[in-house]
């Protein structure tokens, strides 16, 4: 895997490179601040952002899936929706929830 990874250690806003990924894998639940960062390095023709997240059973995937296409319009892009799965459950009536995310 190694030609084809590039790991960056360190806070990914100031050592993600810009314009250059075709997948970003978001791992970390809390991951909403940094969804501007993840959209500019994605390849400007587009790629894939792997999201994870918890949120309330009842609001999985839409509410997850409404501030990834947020951040997306704000970046002056698009976000579809490709496929989603409940990883397991969080917590009483939450899950902790993954999205794959056309982004364009």
């Amino acid at each position: 895997v190694a030609p084809h990874v590039d790991v960056r250690e360190g806070d990914c806003r100031s050592v993600a490179p810009h314009g250059v990924a075709e997948r970003v894998v978001m791992g970390y639940l809390k991951a909403a601040p940094f969804l501007p960062t993840a959209m500019a390095t994605l390849h400007p023709a587009g790629g894939v952002l792997h999201y994870h997240c918890t949120c309330s059973t009842d609001d999985f995937p839409g509410e997850p899936m409404q501030k990834v296409q947020q951040a997306a319009r704000n970046a002056g892009r698009s976000a579809e929706l490709s496929r989603h799965r409940v990883v397991k459950s969080y917590a009483p009536g939450v899950v902790h929830g993954v999205l794959d995310m056309a982004i364009r």
